[in-house]
Parts: structure tokens; sequence; C-alpha cells
């Protein structure tokens, strides 16, 4: 009964660890993009309000304040594919299909435990 999980637990730490490895890989070090954390600060305050859990909101204004803080830069830092080279776009479609994996195992688990099959 906890083999199953003692297996996704180990699986999703080898795919962070390769994650981590190949973003510690890259020579050019990308500036942070002030928008895309004032947007998640958003998203994080109101989802944590009505769930009543205080680490997400708390956290989410931190994110808007960075991102409001540096509004100025909002424009310059934003990147496209366009302006990504070959590497960091082959970077980000392997971390868009490992979220979505990701996201995919996470549903089959719920219908799994759901029906009691775990």
């Amino acid at each position: 009964m906890y083999v199953p999980w003692i297996l996704i637990g180990i699986l999703v730490l080898l795919i962070l660890g390769v994650m981590l490895f190949i973003l510690a890989k890259q020579k050019k070090k990308t500036p942070t993009d002030y928008y895309a954390l004032f947007m998640m600060g958003i998203i994080w305050f109101v989802i944590g309000l009505p769930t009543g859990i205080f680490a997400l909101w708390g956290l989410g204004l931190v994110f808007m304040t960075a991102g409001l803080v540096n509004k100025n830069k909002w424009k310059k830092n934003r990147t496209s594919w366009k302006k990504m080279s070959k590497g960091q776009r082959k970077l980000m479609i392997a971390l868009i299909i490992a979220g979505f994996i990701a996201f995919i195992a996470g549903i089959i688990c719920y219908i799994l435990l759901a029906r009691r099959l775990i």
C-alpha cells in the first residue's frame, strides 16, 4: 500500500532534480519578470483569501508588492518565444510537457483514490 506513494515521491524528486540541473547549467541568467511575479501574487492572493490559507494570501501580497515596486521594469523583462534562444525554447517545452504529465498523473491519482484503488 505504501509502495505507490514511495515510487511517486521518488519520481517527483527525480523530475525536480533534472529540472534544477538543467536550470543550473544555463549560462545566461534570465532577468526577473516582475509582471509574472505580480500576476502570480494576484492569483495566490485570490485563492488564499476564500480558502483561509494564510501562507497563500500572505505570499500573494509579497509577490504583488514586489511586482508593483518594480513596475517600471515590466516591459523590459518580458520574454516571448521570439526573444528566446533555441535552448531556452526547448527547456520551456520540456517544462510544459513535464507540468502537463504531472497534472495528468495528479488527476489519475485523485480518481484512483476516490475509488480506493490505491
